[in-house]
């Protein structure tokens, strides 16, 4: 069997077309084989919990990277839902705090610890002192743990659209542990994450002023439908914007990171 066209990619990897009607999710080559292994296993259980993913079929090998072979959500992103009809925005925005909160359900997986993988990621990283790593892991075991399935990665890029139903994808950072820890993952990307600097002036307040409007609505919507305060959600901002750090992101997204965790520790 030879793929298809290319339909999508990222960080990653790569979305071919595949037959019946299926897709291929080719992984880029470095991606550790466990990593790969546990989204296929995750997806599978998470399907039992009634959450919307799409379906799995196998694992395999192909042209010497591993895929998984799935359902093809005929669709679009939400961000390409927002760009399309920007109008909807605040629209979006709700439905993203919906999204979250609806997979957010205590499911019998064996998925990794949230704090162990917080913890792991922080201590991994080079860009900050032995000195701040531990303040920032003290921390992170002080707040409250719980055991519910957090998606680790949720988006509006990780959101598919179609006309009868909303499907969530690429759960390769899912984990168990609390979820406004993971709605503070969802913050950090909003508030921190760079734009490229191909980018005018004028392009970059736009996407800057819309990506800062998504955010306020999508966070005062998760708010009123769980009744927390967005106090309990920043307590979790540092451990998960230095956890971040270890990830492949940007040099100028990390500046940004390190300057807010320095503020934030002083």
């Amino acid at each position: 069997m030879s793929r298809g066209r290319l339909i999508g990619e990222g960080r990653t990897a790569e979305v071919y077309e595949w037959e019946d009607g299926r897709v291929l999710k080719l992984y880029r080559k470095g991606i550790q084989r466990n990593i790969i292994e546990n989204e296929f296993v995750t997806s599978k259980e998470i399907i039992k919990a009634n959450i919307p993913v799409p379906e799995v079929f196998e694992l395999i090998e192909y042209e010497n990277r591993l895929g998984i072979v799935s359902e093809r959500v005929y669709g679009h992103t939400m961000i390409k839902s927002i760009l399309l009809k920007p109008w909807r925005l605040v629209h979006e925005a709700k439905r993203l705090a919906k999204m979250h909160r609806r997979i957010q359900k205590k499911i019998d997986a064996n998925l990794p610890s949230q704090k162990k993988r917080l913890r792991k990621q922080i201590e991994s990283t080079e860009l900050l002192t032995e000195d701040m790593k531990e303040k920032i892991c003290e921390h992170l075991e002080n707040l409250p743990d719980d055991s519910v399935l957090c998606h680790g990665d949720f988006h509006p890029d990780n959101i598919l659209i179609s006309k009868d139903k909303e499907t969530v994808i690429d759960w390769m950072d899912a984990t168990i542990g609390n979820p406004v820890a993971d709605v503070a993952r969802t913050l950090i990307i909003f508030k921190y994450a760079f734009l490229p600097e191909d980018k005018s002036w004028l392009e970059r307040k736009v996407v800057d002023f819309v990506r800062r409007k998504f955010c306020f609505e999508y966070i005062e919507h998760y708010i009123d439908i769980c009744g927390i305060s967005i106090n309990r959600i920043m307590e979790w901002e540092l451990p998960v914007a230095a956890a971040r750090l270890n990830e492949n992101i940007s040099e100028c997204e990390k500046a940004i990171l390190i300057d807010y965790i320095n503020k934030r520790i002083k």
